[in-house]
This record gives C-alpha cells, structure tokens and sequence, in this order.
C-alpha cells in the first residue's frame, strides 16, 4: 500500500462532515506518549524567544522525555548553585505517559492553560520524536522536511500487510514509530526474505489526512503500532504515579527555555 499525500503545516482538526473521528481517535489509543509533570501531575510547557505561546510538549519515547528533565534538572542545579533564591520550578517533576488520542486533540486545539501567576494564557502543543527516529527518518526522506521541530515519522513498506485480528475483518496495514520494530515485523512474517524500501510518513499529517477523506481505502487500514519499549514504560510511569493524576487539564507550570 503506498500513501501519498502533500505537505501541509495545518495542525487544525478539520475533518468530513460525516467522518467519525473518535473511530479514528481510537486507533491512536493503545499507543502511549510521554510528558514531563509535577508531583501532582501540572504539566511543564516552554516559552522562549522564538516561540512566545507556552508551548507543552508530548514526546514519542520516554528515552526522550527523560533526556529533557535531566537536562532541565541539571540546569536548575547550576543556576540554584549561583542564586539559591530561585523558586525551583522542577522540583521533583516526572515523565508521566498519557494515550496518543488524547495528546492528538489537545495538539489540534489552543487551550487556555493557567500559569503559576493565575493567569490563563492561550497554548499550542508540539510532538518531539527521538534524534534517533529522525535521524532514520531523514535517511529516507532527505527533502529536509523531518529536520523540523514536531515531525514524528512513521515507518512502513509498501504492500506490506499484518492479517485481521479477529474473523471477518480486513487485513491491517501497520505504521511503525520504529524503523527497528518495522524490521523485525517484516522478518516475523516472511524469514529469509530481503525487506522492501522502507518507506516514511508523518504522524499529524496522516491523522489530518484520515479526518479528511474517511472514503480513501488507503487510510482505512491502517494500524499505529507502538514500540515495546514504550509500552513498557508507560507501564512502569502508570505503577509509579499510583493514584496521582497522570497529566491535570487546564494548569500548566510555566518555564523559559533557550
């Protein structure tokens, strides 16, 4: 099966007037995305000279997320060192993982998200890949288009089907957030065969893409398949946080980034 579609910077939920976009919303469910939280589950978002509106971001591994609060943590450290009256916004902050549908509507709306001073501020949301799927990534794309902020590739093979899951259903055509996983699918399903051309698309664009035209066969197949190492820690974020909110709506702690 091969996607074909243009490249757009439209992040808006536009979709057909008879498409049902929570069967659509469903299929990102069961993949987990990370983010970085307070104690009590407030999430952190950034603003900086280039991106003046807070912006929250959901990460793809938790590799990644993690990557950004020992980064954050380490920093806070320093500038503690010099001035110890620094209000320490990153005090005990964790990675948290919430479903990739819910991610999707927030990242496809601006909610206003109270800060630490009470006011309400409008907001965007972005998804961060690792550096390693990018880098996978603009291997096979080398337009420059995955060297942006927010693109997450997905990765699949033309053709390349997994059977239906239960009797009477379609075959599934899977998209891959591994090029890794893809891989080791492909050699699951047909051992000592050479695999195709690995093949990549962009995850916000395919979502838009399916909310537009519910009638193209090529989207209605598709399955997200997440990698085991972020279901694994999605686990893992879930048994830690016990009984603490995973990702709390409408507040955010607000911090400058570089």
């Amino acid at each position: 099966m091969t996607f074909l579609m243009t490249t757009t910077q439209s992040a808006k939920l536009v979709f057909a007037a008879d498409v049902d976009a929570d069967s659509i919303l469903r299929r990102l469910r069961k993949v987990p995305v990370f983010a970085i939280v307070s104690a009590q589950g407030v999430p952190f978002f950034i603003v900086s000279k280039e991106r003046t509106v807070p912006c929250g971001y959901f990460y793809t591994s938790y590799e990644a997320a993690e990557s950004v609060l020992k980064n954050a943590l380490e920093s806070t450290a320093v500038e503690a060192a010099k001035n110890p009256n620094i209000p320490n916004d990153w005090d005990q902050a964790r990675v948290t993982a919430v479903p990739l549908d819910f991610a999707m509507k927030l990242q496809n709306s601006r909610p206003k998200n109270k800060a630490q001073n009470n006011q309400r501020l409008e907001t965007v949301f972005d998804f961060l890949p690792s550096i390693a799927d990018l880098d996978a990534a603009q291997l096979i794309d080398k337009s420059g288009f995955y060297g942006d902020r927010g693109r997450v590739p997905l990765f699949y093979f033309d053709e390349f089907e997994l059977p239906p899951t239960s009797e009477g259903q379609k075959n599934r055509t899977p998209v891959f957030f591994k090029k890794a996983d893809l891989l080791k699918a492909w050699e699951k399903n047909n051992a000592g065969v050479a695999p195709p051309t690995v093949r990549v698309i962009e995850l916000v664009e395919t979502f838009n893409a399916m909310l537009k035209d519910t009638k193209n066969p090529l989207f209605e197949s598709i399955v997200f398949i997440p990698s085991s190492d972020s279901l694994k820690a999605a686990k893992e974020c879930e048994q830690a946080r016990g009984s603490k909110t995973a990702y709390a709506l409408g507040e955010m702690i607000l911090v400058q980034g570089s």
